[in-house]
């Protein structure tokens, strides 16, 4: 049998506060703190809700809610620059090569995978090998950053 995207009392609860918080990204401590469950409660409602595909795992303890409209949600990341800001361990990072030159609108070609130049070396979580690229690189050389979004 195929896992629905169906919504309990409780999960329920959960999506819509965190709608109203405006957090489609969230940690399991904002779960908690919605719900007042116990820790070990709450990744279990996380993990079902993974399985549902309601939710996508970022990276260890990091979520994103996937939208009912995608439908299945199987390769959803939502916005890849705000995912792959999300799942970085580093302050000093930035968008780059055809990645950045996508966010620019300067392709005409679909985004299939984002590259995140970094000075710490990263590793690439589960669910997003073969989404995310990360280069590292030498600190010095990334300067003149801005941020965006």
């Amino acid at each position: 049998m195929e896992n629905e995207k169906t919504l309990g009392k409780i999960s329920a609860k959960l999506i819509r506060k965190l709608y109203d918080e405006n957090k489609s990204v969230f940690k399991i401590n904002d779960a908690q703190r919605i719900l007042g469950k116990s820790y070990n409660a709450v990744t279990d409602l996380l993990s079902e809700l993974v399985k549902r595909k309601v939710i996508v795992r970022l990276k260890a303890g990091k979520y994103l809610i996937i939208p009912q409209e995608m439908g299945s949600g199987e390769n959803y990341l939502g916005n890849w620059y705000i995912a792959g800001k999300e799942i970085i361990n580093s302050k000093k990072y930035y968008i780059a090569f055809y990645s950045a030159m996508n966010y620019w609108g300067m392709l005409t070609q679909p985004l299939i995978k984002v590259f995140i130049a970094t000075p710490k070396r990263q590793i690439v979580p589960r669910e997003m090998i073969g989404k995310m690229i990360f280069v590292t690189v030498k600190e010095k050389s990334i300067w003149g950053s801005k941020k965006y979004g």
